[in-house]
């Protein structure tokens, strides 16, 4: 399954310090142009910005809008188009480029969801992955190269899950991996070295584990209810999502499903701060993997 999903907007949220403001600035102006530091947070010197976003309302739609991400050397980082001026549901194609020049990402989205191809290349052009969605939802064929163009990895997608053979090649082209799935139950497979030869079977994928088992109970003793959401009965369920990285340890941490600031704060805080966790494997191997966590806020 590719990697990219429609979760890389936190660029975007990032600027949308107001709304109202920058749907106002858009309805006097064709054009507003915000800059960025390092962390994404918007700054008012372009001295002191190490990107800048370009807002265009689009021409044929007013209602709509368009951002472009550049670098302080012009060059374009990231396309989204939107379905309205407070950009909050991307709609139409997408695109990230490497600083190359050349394409990294494309996928199509339509209200916010994933509805079209969804394709990744590397930096020397090569296809990287092709998949294809509707409505979030992975469907039809799903596959994945090595960089010298060599078919890694094939798979057949029904409602999201895998529906009939999952196939994985080595880099010299043998056969790794013939799985066959029904509706995500794996019913039977097997597992060859790089020279045919049978050997033990192994999952496909292992998601990545909380040491111990019961991420639950951490959260639980863990959080720190905020004064303040407490007062104002501001209660609510927080989905952040992080990469556990191949070591274990948690990175690119962020809310996806946000409640109330506090509650925010207070839930990537217990998230920063859990320990290592067990890798996920792929074929066996360690790999990075993204991993969504909901953190419930409830008053007694």
């Amino acid at each position: 399954m590719s990697d990219i999903k429609p979760n890389n907007m936190s660029t975007t949220k990032r600027l949308l310090f107001s709304a109202c403001f920058l749907t106002l600035v858009l309805a006097i102006h064709a054009q507003a142009i915000v800059y960025l530091d390092a962390n994404d947070k918007p700054v008012k010197k372009p001295s002191k910005a190490s990107k800048y976003m370009t807002i265009t309302r689009d021409s044929v739609n007013p209602d709509k809008a368009e951002t472009r991400l550049y670098d302080m050397e012009n060059r374009q980082l990231k396309l989204n188009n939107f379905s309205s001026l407070i950009l909050t549901k991307q709609d139409g194609v997408q695109r990230e480029w490497y600083l190359s020049g050349q394409i990294k990402s494309e996928w199509i989205m339509q209200e916010g969801k994933l509805n079209g191809y969804n394709r990744t290349w590397f930096e020397n052009g090569q296809i990287k992955s092709d998949a294809y969605y509707k409505d979030n939802l992975q469907y039809g064929s799903d596959k994945e190269w090595y960089q010298n163009g060599q078919l890694l990895r094939s798979a057949e997608y029904t409602d999201n899950k895998i529906n009939g053979k999952l196939l994985t090649y080595w880099q010299n082209g043998h056969l790794r991996r013939a799985d066959i799935y029904d509706m995500g139950e794996l019913k039977e497979g097997q597992c060859f070295d790089s020279l045919d030869n049978k050997v033990p079977y192994i999952k496909y994928m292992e998601m990545p584990k909380f040491p111990n088992g019961d991420v639950s109970a951490y959260l639980a003793r863990t959080v720190q209810y905020p004064i303040m959401a407490q007062k104002n009965r501001i209660q609510g369920r927080v989905i952040v999502q992080f990469v556990v990285d191949k070591n274990g340890t948690i990175s690119e941490i962020k809310v996806v499903k946000s409640v109330d600031s506090s509650l925010d704060r207070e839930a990537i805080r217990i998230v920063s701060r859990m320990p290592n966790w067990i890798p996920g494997k792929r074929e066996g191997e360690p790999v990075r993997v993204k991993y969504t966590l909901p953190v419930n806020f409830r008053l007694q």
